[in-house]
């Protein structure tokens, strides 16, 4: 006997005094015949559930046969309903009875209680609902939850979690599942990974392993050969083999294989999003043509119910190519009657320790900037994860912010002084501005005009640093302006460009020249450029004799005449203090670096086996070697972009690390 649904149905959420339906079907997958003599609903909701249209009892049903039938769900009160659809037979795999679990969740659409607090979780594993675990709350609305599930029922191997939550309207959020490894016992210490494997599909035949110096904490940061496969939708999955020959979970993700284009850089030309799995309303955007779009606006979510919900997205190229599909979780939250809040505390923690969360109070504000050093003296040196949220006064926490830190060790250096500074706008680091000073000072005080015409009007970001005797640059420093541009108009009359002379005019509309009896006149050897966002009128009277030269141009935006438009003052009193100390075992040079440089290590460092290692800003690791017998090694940032990175190099000395700066 084949059913369908086999095991279980849900409902989800339906409105009370409201009904959904689902037809069930029974079908003889035997050779003998099939008598169903009765089909009835228990449990302790059973009234909510009723069948509609069942044949007459008993039903006869020959080899392949079916039958169907109704099994609708009216729920008449808020919250979880629960009932078993029994299935009386002759069927030798039923013995002779089977149950199909019925489940269903009672809502109301007022939604009369306020914030929709988290009032519980349920969780089970594999298929096993009927075994779920209920946890209630009360749980503030957004929940950081951190807990034990406890897996003692369960047996050694692959197995899925489940696990959804409720509000205080009874309604459920949509289930989240991941699947886990259940281990056996181990007495084994702290462990190290030592190796990986991956591959694509179901084709773990042909799976990749790369062994890996042990380690506690390794990051994967390599290209994964992808040539064997076809173009399209695959599955990736990779595992982790630990130094007692124990392999972790295997983690899957789905990407998309695109074929090899011929096309140049590529433009976001549009982009579309939708929510859940209601593709067919998905809203399109079309944007100007551009490299880097950051979307910044609001998304209309009045179609949505209260409650949790998926948002996917994608953007597509100036060659019609789409993006892989980018999807994050959000909760959509009733209407509030709450006027303002203010932030009333904050709490961070590292890691995944929220034991050891730090709390802090501070008076009730709507913008709060957090502005104080964090204590990390009980961290290791390395990679973490820093993670903060906020309180306001109606008691509701903020979603948790996260962030990765790199904490280095803490070097001495003599007394710095500031040698020179450079600058750049925008994201073009490629046409810095450098300045070397005259004599070198600590602190300095930068007060100079800044030549800005060249930009095109509008926003734009300024960003300096600062280089120390040792050759370190500091960290950037950044300000935001806005660049208005020259006069909306500008009139030109009674003018003569002599020779050797030249003159630049620019206006973000209108450039109106001579006319009224008034003259403009350019002399042989003189030139004047002209440059309007609009318009350039030339009235009678406008000469340019023989040798002479104008040129005019329609920029809208710009760029302008270059003219000093913008003060800039900084102070900078900051000691700028060197990655590597007077006592380094080790030296690098060039520093800064243009791709190549080298590290030489001390007469004094035991080269018998040491491990390098270069972090790149976020604290993704570009780079692992193990060094054996060798004092001096090249390494190369050739194909890395410009910016900050960290290099460490470990011993059984212990650890010491240096920043390399790639121009």
């Amino acid at each position: 006997m084949a059913l369908n649904p086999d095991i279980s149905y849900n409902y989800w959420n339906t409105t009370i005094n409201n009904s959904k339906n689902k037809i069930f079907s029974i079908q003889n997958s035997g050779t003998d015949s099939l008598s169903v003599t009765g089909l009835s609903l228990i449990g302790s909701n059973a009234q909510e559930f009723s069948i509609s249209a069942p044949p007459a009892m008993p039903c006869k049903i020959g080899s392949g046969g079916i039958i169907q039938f109704d099994v609708t769900f009216t729920p008449t009160t808020v919250g979880d309903k629960q009932a078993d659809l029994k299935i009386s037979n002759n069927s030798d795999n039923s013995s002779p009875n089977a149950f199909i679990s019925l489940i269903g969740n009672g809502t109301d659409n007022g939604n009369n209680g306020g914030w929709g607090s988290l009032i519980a979780y349920e969780y089970w594993f594999d298929a096993d609902y009927v075994s779920k675990v209920y946890v209630p709350g009360p749980l503030m609305y957004n929940s950081y939850l951190n807990t034990t599930f406890q897996t003692t029922g369960l047996n050694t191997g692959l197995h899925n979690l489940h696990i959804r939550f409720k509000d205080n309207q009874g309604q459920w959020s949509s289930v989240v599942s991941d699947m886990f490894h259940k281990l056996p016992l181990s007495s084994y210490g702290d462990r190290k990974i030592t190796a990986y494997e991956y591959w694509f599909d179901n084709a773990d035949t042909a799976r990749v392993f790369q062994s890996v110096t042990p380690q506690k904490t390794f990051l994967l940061n390599a290209a994964i050969n992808a040539d064997s496969i076809s173009i399209g939708l695959h599955n990736l999955h990779i595992r982790y083999q630990d130094d007692a020959g124990q392999w972790s979970s295997v983690v899957s993700d789905v990407f998309h294989k695109l074929p090899l284009s011929s096309y140049g850089d590529r433009k976001i030309t549009a982009y579309e999003y939708w929510f859940d799995n209601d593709y067919a309303t998905k809203v399109a955007h079309s944007v100007s043509p551009q490299q880097t779009f950051i979307l910044n606006e609001a998304i209309n979510v009045d179609s949505i119910s209260i409650g949790l919900h998926n948002l996917h997205i994608r953007y597509q190229d100036d060659a019609g190519q789409w993006s892989s599909v980018v999807s994050d979780v959000f909760h959509k939250l009733p209407l509030s009657s709450y006027s303002d809040r203010k932030i009333t505390a904050y709490e961070y923690w590292f890691d995944n320790d929220y034991a050891t969360k730090v709390a802090q109070s501070v008076s009730p504000q709507q913008t709060f900037i957090l502005n104080s050093a964090l204590n990390v003296n009980s961290l290791p040196l390395g990679l973490h994860n820093f993670h903060i949220r906020y309180k306001d006064d109606s008691g509701q926490w903020s979603s948790v912010n996260s962030e990765v830190i790199f904490k280095v060790g803490v070097f001495s250096a003599p007394t710095n002084l500031i040698t020179s500074y450079r600058y750049w706008f925008d994201m073009n680091n490629s046409a810095m501005v450098n300045q070397t000073l005259p004599t070198p000072v600590n602190p300095y005080e930068l007060v100079q005009n800044i030549y800005v015409g060249y930009l095109p009007v509008g926003n734009h970001s300024i960003h300096f640093q600062f280089k120390d005797i040792s050759g370190q640059w500091s960290s950037v420093v950044s300000g935001q302006f806005a660049f208005t541009g020259p006069a909306e108009q500008q009139t030109i009359t009674s003018q003569t460009i002599t020779n050797g002379q030249s003159n630049c005019y620019d206006a973000l509309q209108t450039i109106t020249v001579a006319g009224n009896g008034a003259t403009f006149i350019i002399q042989t050897g003189g030139s004047a450029n002209m440059i309007a966002g609009q318009n350039i009128i030339y009235f009678p009277n406008t000469t340019v004799q023989s040798g002479g030269y104008l040129h005019g141009q329609i920029a809208p935006g710009g760029p302008f005449c270059l003219s000093p438009s913008m003060p800039a003052v900084l102070k900078v009193e900051e000691e700028l203090t060197p990655m590597v100390s007077a006592k380094s075992s080790f030296k690098i040079y060039p520093n800064p670096t243009t791709g190549s440089f080298i590290l030489e290590l001390s007469d004094t460092f035991p080269i018998d086996k040491i491990a390098v290692e270069i972090y790149g800003m976020h604290g993704d690791k570009i780079l692992s070697k193990n060094l054996y017998g060798e004092r001096k090694h090249e390494f190369s940032l050739t194909n890395r972009p410009v910016g900050v990175y960290f290099l460490r190099v470990i011993s059984d000395n212990g650890t010491e690390t240096a920043k390399i700066i790639k121009q």
